[in-house]
């Protein structure tokens, strides 16, 4: 049984789509488990998790965490539609692929009504972008 995260999906995706040496040796990197040295933007999204997850735990609104501030509207849109959420929740499924049994599993930021969110930060983004279609 071949046992897959969300990450070495993505992983794998990035080199699929572009097939670099950079690529391939991301890939290679995260099935090996060689940590990488994280960036700015890296940990201001771990920032933006651990707010939402203290707003949800304390059933507060704070806007700042360990020195990043985000925008209101944001964070109270954030806090309002995860209320009730589980967080920081281990999740797994098995599916059968061409004959072939499958293990994805992974921690998932927070499940609310049968479904797994994976919270990110980004400065543009364009609705639907990450269909292939364009679409839903």
């Amino acid at each position: 049984m071949y046992q897959i995260t969300p990450t070495i999906l993505d992983k794998f995706n990035t080199f699929d789509t572009f097939r670099t040496d950079e690529s391939f040796n991301e890939l290679i990197d995260k099935l090996n488990g060689v940590k990488t040295e994280m960036t700015n933007r890296d940990i201001e999204g771990i920032a933006l998790n651990s707010l939402i997850d203290y707003n949800l735990k304390t059933e507060t609104v704070e806007y700042e965490f360990d020195g990043y501030r985000f925008k209101h509207e944001v964070i109270n849109e954030l806090t309002g539609t995860l209320k009730g959420s589980e967080v920081q929740k281990f999740v797994e499924c098995f599916v059968n692929i061409n004959g072939v049994d499958v293990r994805l599993y992974g921690v998932t930021d927070y499940v609310k009504s049968s479904n797994v969110i994976d919270l990110k930060s980004t400065e543009k983004y364009k609705l639907n972008k990450f269909f292939p279609s364009g679409g839903t």
